[in-house]
């Protein structure tokens, strides 16, 4: 593991965090506050790389410890109630798994990567490879979320809470 394998995968690993974050202001229906979302993004995305690198933890288990860990700093930090931000974390992870599928396929078709390199890359170039491949899936999603959350407030169906 080299520096630049943990700068790309700390970056990807931010824009899935402030997508999760961003996500609990248009399910809870409250304008987005920026500055709280970038104090929660950035330890969030530490977090979340720190799991990724245990070994020890399958996959499966990663995922939940993401959903908690989202689940919690929403309805702590971010005042959401817990069903809506069991809501807007399950609705970010099926969209996840949907682009990240269609990333695998991607990856597969076009740079012969198979499964088992982007859920256990152990070399630093398969990290870096699947680092940079998992980038376009987490900025699409910030992106779309952002799309979203500017589409309700232009209607003003999101209030100043």
């Amino acid at each position: 593991m080299n520096i630049l394998s943990i700068f790309i995968g700390f970056i990807g690993y931010s824009f899935l965090a402030a997508t999760f974050l961003f996500a609990s202001f248009i399910v809870s229906n409250k304008r987005a506050d920026i500055k709280l979302l970038l104090m929660c993004t950035f330890p969030s995305a530490a977090i979340m790389y720190i799991i990724k690198r245990m070994d020890f933890l399958h996959f499966g288990i990663r995922i939940v410890f993401f959903i908690i860990i989202f689940i919690v700093l929403e309805i702590i930090i971010l005042k959401t109630p817990l069903y809506k931000a069991v809501s807007s974390v399950l609705l970010i992870f099926v969209a996840l798994l949907i682009l990240e599928t269609i990333d695998f396929l991607l990856c597969n078709l076009f740079f012969n990567i198979n499964i088992n390199t982007l859920l256990h890359s152990k070399n630093t170039t398969d990290n870096i490879i699947v680092s940079i491949a998992g980038l376009p899936i987490n900025i699409i999603l910030l992106i779309s979320t952002i799309l979203v959350y500017r589409l309700l407030s232009a209607k003003n169906i999101l209030q100043g809470k």
